[in-house]
């Protein structure tokens, strides 16, 4: 069981042993008074209180156990990674917090102000304040979809590793080393930064290099096909949505695609 799941355990079982804790003390108390005080149906009293104290332990039982399973991943899912550094972050809706581990299918989000740093693998990621991601394993590649903010990114081995986007999935040319980072304005806009080494950007069925040292602002129009050759960026495959480049501090051509 992950650590996570061990706290989210831990937090049912206090509430619960901390009513039980209060009934056992209200019983003592009604033990240690003297007999010509107590009521005539004490020993109901106390039988009633006994059942409580059954029920809620079985109530306790059965909500660890509802939580257990709803936060345990299969005995044979391997993590993807783990979290190094946060601030202000969450995991799965649940504060995060240093060395939990990230599985296939977990959410990271972080609050105005926070920050979030992942090992994926031999990978990094950085989520910057306001952001949100899911993680997934598609054979053997980590995929992060990125669903708002920005992320910057170190793939050592760029096999093993994709970062989608609203505009499209990035990935590292090659198997060289590639780092970068991805800004969301919104569902229609990104900027994509290729800090080390030539970066992928893949959308249906089109493939576009992100030269190293470049930034780019990447615009969907739909049905655009005009401006797109116009902005120097040749189709390839039946895409249905246009994509304009926008080069940032440069003119010219910003991208080619991939023969």
């Amino acid at each position: 069981m992950d650590t996570a799941p061990k706290n989210r355990f831990r937090a049912v079982t206090a509430g619960t042993i901390l009513s039980l804790q209060s009934i056992d003390a209200n019983t003592a108390l009604a033990q240690t008074r003297p007999m010509r005080h107590r009521r005539p149906n004490s020993f109901g009293s106390r039988a009633a209180s006994l059942a409580l104290i059954a029920a809620l332990g079985a109530a306790g039982s059965l909500a660890c156990a509802t939580v257990a399973r709803a936060g345990t991943p299969d005995a044979k899912t391997k993590p993807l990674g783990s979290i190094e550094e946060t601030a202000r972050a969450h995991l799965d809706r649940m504060a995060a917090f240093h060395g939990a581990d990230i599985y296939p299918g977990d959410v990271v989000e972080t609050d105005t102000g926070g920050a979030l740093h992942l090992r994926l693998g031999s990978g990094q990621l950085y989520l910057s304040a306001s952001s949100s991601a899911s993680l997934e394993q598609r054979g053997a590649v980590a995929s992060v979809t990125l669903a708002k903010g920005s992320a910057r990114f170190s793939w050592p081995d760029p096999l093993y590793f994709e970062l989608k986007t609203p505009v499209g999935t990035l990935r590292g040319s090659g198997t060289h080393a590639s780092s970068g980072q991805v800004i969301i304005f919104n569902p229609q806009q990104i900027v994509v930064t290729a800090s080390r080494g030539d970066l992928v950007l893949e959308s249906d069925a089109d493939f576009y290099v992100i030269p190293e040292g470049k930034s780019y602002r990447v615009v969907i129009e739909e049905g655009a096909s005009e401006s797109k050759a116009a902005h120097g960026a040749r189709r390839q495959g039946p895409a249905q949505r246009k994509l304009l480049f926008f080069p940032i501090a440069t003119t010219g051509s910003v991208a080619e695609v991939i023969p």
